[in-house]
């Protein structure tokens, strides 16, 4: 079904079952209030969060979740039949692992970290990366069960976290062509939003440029992406059972 699924996409009570896969830590939009009072921005430098992010970037992005994430519930319980259930799959953020100074915390700050690096060089304005911010967040399992709670619709029936390797496919094999598959998969979401702020003519090169410094990451570090499964029930059949 086409259409935002921060709200209703389908008839009351008409599904027994939903299944989303990695796309709930997409935002909406870009949260509000990235500016100063002054007009200038509050997470300069940055297309995402990153780890000398202004506290009141993530208090942005961590209350637009939550409204996102309230709407999202409300409208799936209501289109879930009595005792529906729906399992989703996000990428969120262990806020328990603490990174050395070479690390970063996710590879959202490294793609930005080789903008900066094109923009030093003069291939891309300054004010064109300021002016980025990309429009998911990565919660952390805290965060994401509070939502769930806070919302009343599901009870949570399992919750689990795990990690898979940016280059998960590729196994062993050459660093170089690990960095490149880890670049691709970035470049095949995000692109679309890149494009619009940067240009097509500089996309070629700034993620042959990512894949480099992926790679060389990788030789260092193990690139992981921090994943949150769920699975609940809507919490509707057993509220009417209460009231008959």
């Amino acid at each position: 079904m086409p259409g935002n699924f921060y709200g209703r996409l389908f008839p009351n009570h008409s599904l027994h079952f939903i299944h989303s896969s990695y796309s709930v830590h997409w935002r909406s939009q870009v949260p509000a209030n990235l500016v100063s009072e002054f007009g200038s921005p509050l997470n300069k430098g940055h297309i995402y969060l990153a780890r000398i992010t202004p506290k009141s970037v993530y208090e942005a992005y961590l209350d637009l979740f939550n409204r996102d994430m309230t709407v999202f519930l409300k409208s799936r319980s209501e289109e879930l039949v009595l005792g529906g259930r729906m399992m989703f799959t996000m990428i969120g953020r262990d806020a328990s692992v603490n990174l050395s100074e070479d690390q970063v915390s996710n590879i959202w700050e490294l793609l930005g970290m080789t903008i900066s690096d094109m923009v030093q060089e003069g291939i891309i304005e300054e004010e064109k990366l300021d002016d980025c911010n990309m429009p998911f967040y990565l919660p952390t399992p805290e965060e994401v069960r509070y939502v769930i709670q806070k919302e009343g619709s599901f009870d949570i029936t399992r919750f689990e976290t795990f990690k898979v390797t940016w280059d998960a496919e590729m196994g062993d094999g050459d660093l170089q062509m690990r960095g490149k598959y880890a670049a691709a998969t970035v470049r095949a979401v995000s692109e679309s939003i890149l494009t619009t702020h940067f240009g097509e003519e500089v996309m070629d090169g700034l993620f042959e440029r990512f894949a480099s410094k992926v790679s060389q990451y990788m030789k260092l570090h193990k690139g992981e992406y921090f994943n949150i499964l769920v699975s609940v029930k809507n919490r509707w059949i057993s509220t009417l059972m209460q009231s008959s």
